[in-house]
């Protein structure tokens, strides 16, 4: 969804932005479907050469993929396993179906559950507008619930991500109910092992801060260590310290934080296993 002018709203799976409407909390005098634009449903694996001359992959995602598109393909699931995972653990199949990539994102809300998987792949967010196309990267994108680095006039038109073949991942959100529940906490990891000695890692918490972000201490702790039970506890419980989560209707701050401790520890396991 994106706010073209103040009295306009652009739809492209309807999910979050129709609920809104019906309820009251959006009322926009024009929506702009996005749904008949050909060309920005696809999930693509391609190889090219850079600047240096080497051989670069990368996975593109068209911004008006459903997620029911993510869970279903084989490239994502060989490629880029925490993305399947959250793609699945969307909702229900019936909203998985309708909803976008694009959308996902797009709504910056904290608890998406798309953006730690993709936060941990590194992926970047191509827009296009009036002044052009231009690449954000995606941890910097969301600016605050409801707020993107989108100008005036711009939409999404790709994800895209380099394949993580060699790279371990994964990524769990915890609700109260196992269905149709917005995330109370979620958590991605992806790991860059040579052994059990952790090259490199990045961790994403979800619906415990403003934005989606990386938990950077936790991190530094894993990166360059030979994981074993002492490492990761010690990351899981930096990970919770890191955490800034709030109080609302569906959990507490401290039960948030608890939570991302749970999720981390249990994220580095899962991961290591792949």
């Amino acid at each position: 969804m994106l706010i073209s002018s103040e009295s306009t709203r652009l739809l492209a799976g309807g999910t979050d932005l129709l609920v809104e409407m019906k309820a009251g909390i959006n009322c926009p005098t024009n929506v702009v479907s996005l749904t008949s634009i050909s060309g920005m449903d696809y999930v693509r694996k391609e190889q090219y050469t850079d600047k240096a001359g080497d051989e670069v992959g990368k996975i593109s995602i068209g911004a008006l993929t459903k997620i029911r598109t993510l869970e279903q393909s084989p490239v994502i699931e060989e490629n880029l396993p925490a993305l399947h995972d959250a793609a699945a653990n969307v909702a229900a199949v019936q909203i998985r179906n309708l909803a976008t990539i694009g959308g996902n994102v797009g709504r910056a809300a904290p608890s998406a559950d798309l953006v730690p998987a993709l936060i941990v792949y590194g992926a970047q967010v191509t827009v296009q507008g009036p002044a052009g196309i231009r690449t954000v990267l995606l941890e910097k994108f969301d600016k605050g619930p409801g707020k993107t680095d989108l100008q005036k006039g711009e939409i999404i038109t790709e994800i895209s991500v380099s394949p993580m073949c060699q790279k371990k991942s994964a990524y769990e959100k915890f609700g109260k109910r196992k269905a149709m529940e917005i995330s109370v906490a979620g958590v991605a990891v992806c790991l860059d092992m040579d052994g059990d000695i952790c090259k490199s890692c990045r961790i994403a918490l979800g619906s415990v801060g403003p934005t989606v972000f990386r938990a950077c201490a936790a991190e530094a702790i894993l990166n360059g260590s030979r994981i074993n039970d002492e490492v990761i506890r010690a990351a899981a419980e930096s990970a919770k310290n890191e955490a800034r989560p709030i109080t609302d209707i569906r959990a507490s701050e401290e039960y948030r934080r608890e939570i991302i401790a749970v999720l981390t520890e249990k994220m580095i396991a899962k991961a290591l296993k792949r």
